[in-house]
């Protein structure tokens, strides 16, 4: 009902805008402010942003593939300014074989990032009918890029597409992001539908530790204020269930405080840089995951 969830909420001390309405937390990073300030291997995925089932791969398997630069629907996009050779993480799911590749490349300038990631955009939305083949011969595939994500971190200088096989196979997810001036990727090759918090997590897990004064585990909107309790009223959730990220409601007329969390940094993987591969074709989940 519009009006009483929101009446309730003035007057238990909580402002409107800071209830959860069920939206998008996703939120734009000051990519300028960033940059020059990244660790690359703090941008790769570590071992403990993964389930327990994750364990190390093979520096092959990461040297096989590669993900910026990658081909997708018989376009290459190819990143300006390319600093140094890219940084690879790689992760192997023991219960079905199923990879977690990651890449991290720096360039010269945060604009060079972005100008990638716009770029690889339009090249994905612009793919005929959203299928193209991969491959040849034998290992010809068809897939079909969807883009049906709705737990993405960034509002803006962010992607993600699922790559599926029209007659099945293997299922790769990618997603590609800019932090200041650096570009990560990654990519999930396996089964369909892998845990539903797999990406998700391996990303935020990302942004904690290179953006942790603009990317917070306990407010994910930036430049949200209080509203005024005299506040017009708006449509609300009831407060039987208040959102799980803010305090339990009291009669109290400030608003509740959010408490920082305590976090400990995951241990790193070793990481390799390697020398530019080419594309590798998609074969099952149990061998080497394809590229692009």
């Amino acid at each position: 009902m519009v009006g009483s969830g929101a009446a309730a909420g003035v007057a238990l001390g909580y402002p409107i805008r800071s209830l959860d309405l069920g939206g998008s937390d996703a939120i734009t990073l000051d990519q300028e402010a960033l940059a020059s300030t990244i660790d690359g291997e703090q941008a790769l995925v570590a071992q403990g942003d993964l389930p327990k089932s994750y364990v190390a791969a093979d520096a092959a398997v990461a040297a096989a593939v590669k993900l910026v630069g990658a081909e997708y629907c018989g376009d290459t996009v190819v990143p300006d300014a390319v600093v140094g050779e890219p940084l690879t993480s790689a992760f192997v799911d023991t219960t079905n074989s199923a990879f977690m590749i990651s890449e991290a490349v720096k360039v010269k300038q945060q604009r060079d990032a972005g100008k990638y990631i716009k770029e690889l955009t339009r090249s994905f939305d612009l793919c005929e009918g959203q299928r193209y083949y991969t491959g040849s011969g034998a290992d010809k595939v068809r897939l079909e890029i969807t883009n049906n994500r709705k737990d993405v971190p960034l509002e803006l200088d962010y992607l993600t597409r699922t790559l599926t096989p029209v007659d099945g196979g293997t299922t790769r997810i990618v997603s590609y992001f800019q932090v200041g001036n650096f570009i990560v990727a990654i990519q999930y090759a396996g089964p369909a539908n892998p845990t539903k918090t797999l990406m998700s997590k391996a990303e935020d897990e990302i942004l904690y530790r290179v953006a942790p004064e603009q990317f917070s585990k306990t407010a994910r909107v930036p430049g949200q204020k209080p509203v005024p309790s005299d506040t017009t009223t708006t449509t609300a959730p009831d407060l039987v269930q208040p959102s799980p990220t803010s305090s339990p409601p009291t009669l109290a007329t400030t608003p509740p405080t959010f408490e920082p969390p305590t976090t400990t940094r995951p241990k790193r993987p070793s990481t390799t840089k390697k020398a530019p591969a080419t594309t590798a074709p998609a074969t099952a989940p149990a061998s080497v995951p394809a590229g692009p």
